[in-house]
């Protein structure tokens, strides 16, 4: 199935209504978007990649494997997109840092809309409190980040973050301009917080195919070089050299903000790759796991995040996005679903339980001897009959930014 650029009428051509959200068929952002661009056949590599790879998979992570996949009964796991249509409230946007672009703009958004991590979200440096939302009038996209209020009040007002940015939903994604000033955004690739973002529906859709998600995947990592490549700008995000890091190597072949990652399994082309994953050695690995590696391997991921002790933190959307919007959180549908006991036929309650074929369990991070408070989509190193470490992430290389650009 051919992603459909955005443009106006992100659910079938029309606008999408409360509790409504874009089909798997829609991606945000133009053609000539670098998160839209696939991989060209033999890529030109950055100088070094081999040295960056060993550094991601070995000091700059704390956790030998990608991020789980978590999803909670509260609906905050994953960043919140929302959907303003004409009635919706005018909001005003304040940036506690300075000068920002999305102060200069205000736009419409639904009331009620909570920020990532919930309403009860600390007020901290480690919590983001990301959110946001599209003015489907002007198809400006919001970026907001450590947001002040939640939910959305009714009636409108002025939203106070630390700091946000603007983008034209169907432009190229990079962060944008308004009454002249430039600076601005709502994380650290300086790009649109949809950007490499998986959506409940394309992930869904894609399982249900057998297939990728049609876009390059967003990507956290410990840290950076203190350097930015495109589609990255000015802000390099947590160098290595920083003491928050604990990293005692440094700067050295860590990977720059912006750097695309890329699997190469086979050493023979996207269509033996691919082959490869839907084959008998990998003949255990769950469909939702799959989409992740088809998708890194037809386009990539791209880093525009620090701060994870994994190899890396993949981006979704979350639960809350819909609760908030009265309609049902289906992150948690099929997560539920993920867990279901063979013997019972209902899902799996105790900790750290699940059917080994999905690889979903039941988490129990806030209360460990409690019952469960959501479920985790796990990788861990020795599953599926894998060493994951071996077989597959140690194929990762890092390509040149001229992909990005189109250019090679």
């Amino acid at each position: 199935m051919a992603a459909a650029d955005a443009g106006s009428g992100a659910c079938g051509g029309a606008v999408c209504a409360h509790g409504q959200f874009p089909p798997a068929s829609w991606r945000p952002y133009s053609s000539n978007s670098p998160f839209n661009r696939k991989v060209p056949a033999n890529p030109r590599l950055m100088a070094k990649s081999e040295l960056i790879v060993e550094r991601l998979l070995g000091d700059l992570s704390r956790h030998k494997q990608p991020a789980n996949l978590a999803v909670y009964d509260d609906g905050t796991g994953g960043w919140p997109t929302y959907w303003g249509t004409p009635a919706d409230p005018l909001y005003a946007v304040s940036c506690k840092w300075g000068d920002c672009s999305a102060a200069h703009l205000k736009g419409h958004a639904p009331a009620g809309a909570e920020i990532q991590g919930g309403n009860e979200a600390a007020k901290d440096e480690s919590h983001d409190r990301h959110l946001t939302f599209i003015d489907q009038t002007t198809s400006t996209e919001f970026d907001l980040w450590h947001v002040a209020i939640s939910p959305l009040p009714g009636g409108g007002g002025t939203i106070a973050t630390d700091w946000a940015g603007i983008t034209k939903i169907d432009g190229d994604g990079l962060s944008g301009c308004a009454g002249g000033v430039c600076r601005g955004e709502g994380n650290a690739g300086r790009v649109g917080n949809l950007a490499g973002r998986v959506r409940f529906e394309e992930l869904a859709d894609a399982s249900a195919r057998r297939s990728y998600v049609e876009h390059a995947l967003a990507i956290t990592i410990r840290c950076t070089d203190g350097t930015t490549v495109y589609p990255a700008s000015t802000n390099s995000g947590m160098p290595c050299t920083d003491a928050a890091a604990h990293t005692p190597k440094g700067n050295r072949y860590a990977p720059p903000m912006g750097a695309r990652l890329h699997l190469n399994l086979t050493r023979s082309g996207a269509a033996a790759d691919l082959a490869h994953i839907d084959g008998k050695a990998m003949s255990r690995v769950p469909e939702w796991k799959k989409v992740f590696l088809r998708t890194l391997v037809v386009y990539g991921a791209i880093v525009m995040d620090t701060g994870t002790d994994f190899y890396f933190a993949w981006q979704t959307e979350s639960g809350n996005q819909y609760t908030s919007m009265k309609v049902a959180d289906p992150w948690l549908g099929f997560a539920r679903g993920m867990t279901i006991n063979a013997a019972t036929g209902k899902p799996h309650t105790d900790c750290w339980t699940g059917p080994p074929a999905t690889d979903f369990q039941v988490d129990c991070q806030q209360d460990p001897k409690g019952p469960g408070d959501g479920y985790l989509g796990v990788w861990h190193e020795k599953d599926d009959g894998l060493d994951w470490n071996g077989q597959v992430w140690s194929h990762l290389e890092v390509l040149h930014e001229c992909v990005s650009k189109g250019t090679c």
